[in-house]
């Protein structure tokens, strides 16, 4: 009789390896987390998948963040005070829900927000170069 043990350490690498994702990376970038904790004794090509794409997505994350803002920092002050030609401006842009929060002074809102559209359209799974290959 044979029987073979799995302990914490590898179920937890197994995880790790096998259901890391675009979409696990966005999960925990929303959720305020490092999406790197945890991830110090695996193979390098998994820790550099889940670098790179976090910082893609932190990167467009801000892009949008910063857009909304500029969008609204363009309007005059007396359009600001009016929402219905604020609203008619705004509707112009790329994405008008966050600038309506930027309007509000929604910071938090429009940071918490902007993850939204970050949101990896179809998770991209982690893939071993010799896994993929072979």
């Amino acid at each position: 009789m044979r029987a073979k043990v799995k302990l914490a350490a590898y179920t937890r690498l197994h995880r790790l390896l096998f259901a890391t994702s675009t979409k696990t990376v966005w999960e925990a970038l929303v959720a305020g987390d490092d999406p790197l904790a945890g991830y110090d004794n695996t193979p390098e090509e998994l820790r550099a998948f889940v670098a790179g794409h976090a910082q893609r997505m932190r990167r467009r994350h801000e892009q949008l963040v910063a857009e909304a803002e500029a969008s609204v920092d363009r309007l005059s002050p007396q359009v600001r005070t009016d929402r219905r030609r604020a609203a008619e401006e705004i509707k112009q842009a790329a994405q008008p829900g966050l600038c309506f929060l930027a309007l509000d002074g929604d910071t938090q809102g429009l940071r918490d927000a902007a993850w939204k559209p970050v949101h990896p359209a179809r998770a991209e799974m982690f893939a071993r170069q010799d896994e993929a290959n072979g």
